[in-house]
């Protein structure tokens, strides 16, 4: 099993992933003309919004701390590319990047020994981001139909 002090940076980068996803997406949401993919992209800013809060409390529950971070300015760089070339499908191809870089840090996670309330936690994320993961592809897939 994790320490306590183990347990607690674990949760605090996972925050931070979150957080910087959250970012990512309103970022990508913002620049996207089609309604329904740019909905889409919020309610996933949204959700990592609710995944982010749901790790902090978690990190009060096993350290008595409270805690936030801002995303660094360099994460997420595929989508800010995209955004700046004006690129609807790199943005949507970005994101699926992303979001299969948020499941490797959840499965690496969910891998350790950590305390049951923090594996349902995480279990639950991961399992969101998995079927957000493949709704994005879905997506991707959907808006190559119409270029091509």
């Amino acid at each position: 099993m994790l320490s306590k002090n183990e347990i607690t940076q674990l949760l605090k980068g996972i925050y931070t992933v979150c957080r910087t996803s959250e970012a990512g997406y309103r970022a990508a949401a913002d620049a996207i003309d089609l309604q329904t993919s740019r909905e889409l992209l919020k309610s996933y800013a949204d959700q990592r919004s609710e995944f982010a809060e749901e790790l902090r409390g978690e990190i009060r529950f096993h350290s008595n701390e409270d805690y936030t971070a801002d995303p660094p300015k360099s994460s997420w760089i595929q989508i800010y590319d995209a955004i700046q070339k004006k690129d609807p499908e790199g943005i949507i191809q970005a994101c699926e990047h992303a979001e299969e870089a948020m499941l490797r840090v959840y499965q690496d996670a969910l891998s350790k020994q950590i305390p049951w309330d923090v594996q349902t936690v995480l279990a639950h994320q991961y399992s969101d981001i998995k079927k957000a993961y493949y709704l994005i592809g879905a997506v991707e897939l959907f808006s190559y139909q119409f270029v091509v």
